[in-house]
């Protein structure tokens, strides 16, 4: 909770995708993924054209999410992005790795 944030960083280097979903600064929230909330995992994770395919914008309650499965998780991306900024994102992958 106390340790300082890291930033996501987006590498879009063809073929692949390379995230780093950093993490996040604390926020006091209550809800159903609270635990998840107040101690997040880093993640680091290229990935290839196929899993390119499995890239979603889901609209949810608190607005949309785009995410990516590589094998059987799931990685969000752009999570501290505005909504138009995760679909400009959306579209530019869309368009560039899939």
């Amino acid at each position: 909770m106390l340790r300082p944030s890291i930033l996501e960083k987006l590498l879009l280097n063809k073929p692949n995708f390379t995230i780093d979903t950093g993490v996040a600064l604390f926020k006091m929230s209550f809800g159903v993924d609270y635990w998840k909330l107040l101690f997040p995992k880093r993640t680091k994770a290229t990935i290839n054209s196929i899993e390119m395919k499995t890239l979603k914008l889901r609209e949810t309650e608190s607005g949309n999410r785009l995410t990516v499965d590589k094998g059987a998780k799931k990685i969000e991306l752009a999570a501290s992005a505005t909504e138009i900024e995760r679909e400009w994102l959306f579209g530019y992958l869309s368009d560039n790795y899939s």
